[in-house]
Order: C-alpha cells, then sequence, then structure tokens
C-alpha cells in the first residue's frame, strides 16, 4: 500500500476475525500502530480511549449495530478528527451515499483491496497534518486509594493523590498522569464521574508521552468493580459520548 501517508493509529471494527488480523498485519507498515474491534461499542470506546488515531476502517454490519454508528460517534468529537472508511459485503448505492453524506471517505465493497485503500489516503493525505485532537475536558477526578475493602466496597483512608480523568471506557480510561507510570503497575481508584463516585482496580496497560496538544498520561483497563459501578459507568458512557 503506498498512499503517501503515514499514521498514527488505524482502528479496523470488524467482526471478521481473519480480515481484522490480514488488516492489522497488513497496515502495520504504514501505521504506528493498528487497533481493532469486533463490535460497535468496542469501537466507540477504542475511538475514546485513544485520541490520536487517524482512520477508522469500519464494517457497516456489526453484531450490536453498524458503521454508520460508529461515523456518528467520530462526527461527534472535536475537530480535528479520525476520518471513515465504511465497508459492506452487500453495498449498495444508497449507503454509499449515506456515508459520503455523513463525511466518511470511502465506501468500498468487500472483498476490499489494500489498493483502494491505498488511493483513498492519497486522494485525501493533505487532511493528515500530524494534529491530535485537541485536550479533552476532564471528565472528572481518578483518586488513588491505599486498598479498597473488598466486603464493604468503601476506602480505608482518604486519598492522597488524584489524577484528571480525560477519558473514561465501559471497560477503562485514561489519566493524565503528566508523567509516566510502568506498565502493569496495578492501583485502585476511587473515579469521581458525573454526581457519583465509582470504586474500581484498575492496571496500567499503555504509557502517552506528553506531546503538543496531548496531556501525558497513562491508560488503565479497569480489573475489578462491582455491579453498580458498571451499570453507572456504562449509563454514564451512554449519556457523554455517542
Amino acid at each position: 500500500m503506498n498512499g503517501g501517508v503515514r499514521l498514527s493509529k488505524v482502528l479496523v471494527v470488524d467482526d471478521s476475525a481473519i480480515l481484522r488480523d490480514m488488516l492489522r498485519l497488513c497496515l502495520a507498515a504504514h501505521a504506528d500502530r493498528v487497533l481493532t474491534a469486533t463490535t460497535a461499542r468496542e469501537g466507540e470506546n477504542r475511538i475514546a480511549e485513544h485520541c490520536d488515531i487517524d482512520l477508522v476502517i469500519a464494517e457497516t454490519l456489526l453484531p450490536d449495530g453498524d458503521g454508520f454508528r460508529l461515523l456518528a460517534c467520530v462526527n461527534s468529537l472535536e475537530a480535528p478528527k479520525p476520518r471513515v472508511i465504511l465497508t459492506a459485503v452487500d453495498a449498495s448505492e444508497e449507503d454509499a451515499d449515506r456515508a459520503l453524506q455523513m463525511g466518511a471517505i470511502g465506501y468500498l465493497a468487500k472483498p476490499i483491496a489494500l489498493r483502494d485503500v491505498a488511493a483513498i489516503l492519497k486522494q485525501h493525505r493533505g487532511e493528515w497534518s500530524g494534529v491530535r485532537r485537541p485536550r479533552r475536558r476532564s471528565h472528572g477526578k481518578a483518586c488513588v486509594l491505599d486498598r479498597i475493602r473488598t466486603a464493604t466496597r468503601q476506602r480505608s483512608s482518604p486519598p492522597q493523590l488524584f489524577w484528571y480523568l480525560r477519558d473514561v471506557g465501559e471497560t477503562g480510561a485514561f489519566l493524565e498522569t503528566e508523567s509516566p507510570i510502568p506498565v502493569g503497575t496495578r492501583f485502585d481508584l476511587e473515579l469521581e464521574v458525573g454526581s457519583a463516585k465509582v470504586l474500581v482496580s484498575a492496571k496500567v496497560v499503555r504509557v502517552q508521552e506528553p506531546v503538543w496538544g496531548n496531556a501525558g498520561g497513562v491508560g488503565v483497563h479497569f480489573t475489578d468493580f462491582g455491579a453498580d459501578a458498571r451499570t453507572y459507568l456504562n449509563q454514564y458512557i451512554e449519556g457523554e459520548t455517542c
């Protein structure tokens, strides 16, 4: 593939494991990182967790929705935002027109060819300037706890440190720590989100160095939280994102 464009991150959303793996391998030479998701919800979470996604390639028919749902999610973001290419097994002119009207830069019938993806990227190469999405508003705070009392789900002592919570998803969040924290680090957090406080255990899964337009911080995966906390987070995410 030679579209003359070097991408930061690409997100592939498709329920076909074979297609996801093949695109991940083929696009790896043209992007710093290739992310994947199998459902619309997972795709939305990836977009919320990673502010430097340049391109989303999504199937129009997904187990819990479609690519148009993801396109609408991207449209709700502040500019600059990821570009979107939709793919379809049963391609139609009607869906192609709808995709382009909603802002997609391409609509491809399956099976897709990488040269067609490259042609679309080359056509829009001027839209990738290396600028990332501006810092998103804080969703609240992530207070570090000494430990969580398993039986009562109450914190054992007042928090001594907090980070701003910049992005929050169903399974994780991005914390503006300013300085890196080693991958694999585990801690307990009290998330001050919306009108509630949610207790979770978390593990650092990625580190983002501070660069222009992006705060330094870490992405964490929630490893333990109760049913009530999960329900509240789901409701908050539904109301705040897409």
